[in-house]
């Protein structure tokens, strides 16, 4: 009996062995079978790196040849790349000292005309950061930016419409509307409005401006450039209802209107500073001409959004239009006759007595 129970221990023993034996057969044929497929995909993963090694090398030298044409353009007409350098800018005369030249006397018509009707007015945003920090023009701007209140429009308005003082110059007062906005233009001066109003924080300035973005949807067409007495008399009666509403529980309280917001009529809205800021307005030279300025230059500057709110902003940092002064230069033929003209009748009428 002893024995058939050896020989029993020994069976089961064995069927054991072979059992561990065919699971570590059949682990080791699973192992072979991944190493197998982990050879593949690094097989496939070294294929994508050659390719990839070989698009680098196409995508350099592509870009070894673009930069090969674009030294090629530079060194035959920079306007083209609207790659812009106020180092350049020195290449480009005379034809950007003529600009300047015809900007700066639409400036000075522009001013003479306020002083005649008692209309106040400032120089503001990218011509006061110019009059700030170069004593005239940004090296690279291509137009001038004043700002007056609403009412002072409305008088200007008037007086344009009554006079044929900018007609004689050529000058026309444009709306150039874009989709939800618009820009008041007279000539190559560019109008800003701005509202006079009380306890204003900057996130009521925000939701302000999304308020004023909807009804500007409303009237505003995309890049249509039209006369303003046309738009003055039609759709601006309508915005300038509906932009009222959402200003007047700004301006009916008791509290003094003490805080002045600027931009509905474009894409941003600008926290222009408190009124002590801008007046008494003064003045400032700028291209060695004087025009009003705010009463704080640094301050309004530091206040605005597009040109530094906070303090410590390094004004040596900030730019202008940058290549759109190439591109206005370049396409010098559209204003070089119109500035001739307009010197020689400047002469003729001999309006700044000089």
């Amino acid at each position: 009996m002893q024995i058939y129970k050896n020989i029993e221990s020994k069976l089961t023993r064995l069927f054991k062995s072979k059992s561990k034996s065919k699971s570590s057969i059949k682990q080791s044929a699973m192992l072979k079978d991944m190493q197998q497929q982990v050879s593949k995909v690094q097989d496939q993963v070294s294929k994508v790196q050659d390719q990839v090694s070989k698009v680098q090398d196409q995508v350099s030298k592509v870009q070894d040849q673009v930069s090969t044409t674009h030294k090629q353009v530079l060194a035959t007409n920079r306007f083209l790349t609207h790659a812009f350098d106020p180092k350049d800018l020195k290449d480009y005369d005379p034809y950007r000292k003529q600009l300047k030249e015809y900007i700066l006397l639409q400036l000075r018509l522009f001013d003479k005309f306020c002083e005649m009707h008692g209309i106040e007015y400032f120089l503001s945003f990218g011509s006061l950061l110019g009059a700030y920090r170069h004593g005239g023009f940004i090296p690279w701007d291509d137009d001038i930016d004043v700002s007056m209140s609403r009412d002072m429009f409305d008088k200007f308005i008037e007086a344009y419409r009554n006079s044929d003082f900018f007609k004689n110059y050529n000058i026309n007062l444009i709306n150039y509307s874009d989709i939800g906005a618009y820009i008041i233009k007279c000539g190559s001066v560019d109008i800003w409005l701005y509202d006079v109003v009380s306890d204003i924080s900057y996130q009521d300035c925000i939701d302000l401006h999304k308020s004023s973005r909807s009804i500007f949807h409303k009237y505003t067409k995309c890049h249509i450039a039209t006369d303003f007495l046309e738009f003055y008399d039609g759709e601006y009666k309508g915005i300038r209802a509906e932009l009222s509403k959402p200003l007047l529980p700004y301006q009916e309280n008791n509290l003094a209107k003490d805080t002045i917001i600027s931009g509905f009529e474009w894409s941003k809205l600008h926290y222009m500073g408190k009124t002590s800021d801008i007046y008494p307005i003064k003045t400032a030279l700028f291209e060695n001409y004087k025009f009003p300025v705010p009463n704080n230059i640094e301050q309004a500057l530091l206040n605005t959004l597009t040109y530094g709110r906070k303090l410590g902003v390094n004004f040596n940092n900030l730019s202008g239009h940058g290549d759109w002064l190439y591109e206005t230069i370049d396409n010098h033929h559209w204003w070089y006759n119109k500035y001739q003209v307009l010197k020689e009748k400047v002469k003729e009428t001999n309006i700044f007595n000089d």
